[in-house]
């Protein structure tokens, strides 16, 4: 009878197996959640801001992957340590490349700590995801992978099993329950570890790359134009392809905050569409449509779904005109917004099916307040997934002229 215990030879299929059991399945039980994507998220700006503020004369900035991990080696916590605000010599040397500035403030920054930590712990596949940023291409093709292996392991370990226990189809057909057992563990839990990781990258990871994007596009957060975010806002579309899980198309929509006399409104599902008021000076949404791009019955889908809301977004402007001129700028946007939603007669979410939708008011005395943004929008057969409208009241002597922008987004 075959001992259960015996040792197995190292390289051997079922020691293989259980190996893999070990790595993918006992030191990997929790799969990444949203408090993990927003520290993640938080650490790569964290980064990002102080590459700025080193000195080099290759301005492009490398990929913050390949350093984020050894930064976090360092120390576990660096939003505590306020690393921007000290006063580093790696801030005031003057750098030929990024890698020689990274190199000199990971050094000084290992001076200051006796020990590291590594980030990523045992679990491998946490480091499968985190490595790649949570991009479900590099993910799935790893799941891929070990799935085709998986399947070459499984015959292989039962043919050794055939061929160890010919003369004891008892202990053979134990094995064989055991591989089958073990595969089966390994491929689900992994499945099901991946696919819980991804779907926790929403809405952080998605977030904290648009902050990425206005960080590196914008020398000065303060000056911007219109087609500055728009650009920032196209650049970071394609960017968000990839991240979390697959099949979505993304709007982005960036405003940028005014100190004085501005406001802001948002409602909207948090399964599809993330508000984040007054971040660096700017106001931005990202909204998520579920759509594989490659299957034209669902784009053909998207088309009707695009034309029926822009014909509510007419009919929302036709109350928009004319209703406006009377809500003045003494009273606060959300009381406006009330007294529209009156007017309209209808729920923007529940009756016409937004997934979100914002207001953007911005007024003073003279001149007239031009509301500066950019948007982004899946394009489909020419039409847009963002529709945009706009009201201005040209105000009097002792009234304050007063902007609004009323985005919808499907």
């Amino acid at each position: 009878m075959l001992d259960p215990l015996r040792p197995k030879i190292q390289s051997s299929p079922d020691w293989i197996l259980t190996s893999l059991v070990v790595v993918l399945v006992d030191q990997c039980r929790t799969a990444l959640t949203p408090t993990d994507a927003q520290q993640i998220a938080d650490h790569r700006v964290y980064l990002l801001q102080i590459l700025l503020r080193l000195q080099v004369k290759n301005k492009k900035i490398p990929d913050l992957d390949i350093y984020l991990a050894e930064f976090l080696s360092i120390f576990e916590e660096p939003l505590s340590w306020d690393f921007l605000n000290r006063q580093l010599y790696s801030y005031r040397n003057q750098f030929k490349n990024y890698d020689n500035a990274i190199d000199a403030f990971f050094n000084e920054l290992r001076g200051k700590r006796s020990f590291e930590q590594a980030v990523y712990g045992v679990c491998f596949l946490k480091h499968v995801v985190l490595s790649k940023n949570f991009n479900n291409l590099p993910v799935m093709a790893f799941a891929f992978k070990l799935h085709n292996e998986l399947i070459k392991l499984t015959y292989l370990a039962a043919t050794c099993a055939t061929v160890r226990y010919k003369e004891e189809a008892k202990d053979q057909k134990w094995m064989e329950n055991m591989i089958v057992k073990d595969v089966t563990l390994i491929a689900t839990h992994v499945s099901r570890y991946l696919n819980n990781s991804l779907v926790s990258a929403w809405p952080h990871m998605h977030n904290g790359m648009l902050k990425e994007q206005i960080l590196m596009n914008t020398a000065n957060l303060t000056f911007v134009d219109q087609n500055q975010l728009k650009i920032i806002a196209n650049i970071t579309r394609s960017l968000l392809v990839p991240i979390g899980l697959p099949n979505y198309a993304y709007d982005i929509l960036i405003t940028q905050a005014a100190d004085r006399k501005y406001e802001s409104y948002f409602e909207g599902t948090e399964t599809h569409c993330y508000f984040n008021k007054r971040d660096n000076g700017f106001d931005t949404i990202i909204s998520r449509i579920p759509l594989n791009s490659a299957d034209d019955y669902e784009k053909l889908g998207l088309v009707k779904i695009i034309e029926k809301q822009r014909a509510a977004a007419t009919s929302v402007n036709q109350t928009i005109q004319t209703e406006m001129n009377n809500l003045y700028a003494d009273r606060t946007l959300p009381i406006n917004v009330d007294s529209l939603k009156k007017k309209i007669g209808k729920d923007i979410l529940l009756d016409y099916k937004f997934s979100c939708w914002a207001i953007i008011r911005e007024w003073q005395w003279m001149p007239c307040p031009e509301i500066i943004y950019g948007s982004s929008s899946y394009n489909v057969n020419d039409l847009e997934s963002i529709t945009a409208l706009s009201y201005k009241n040209k105000g009097s002597i002792g009234q304050d002229c007063e902007e609004f922008r009323f985005f919808f987004f499907v």
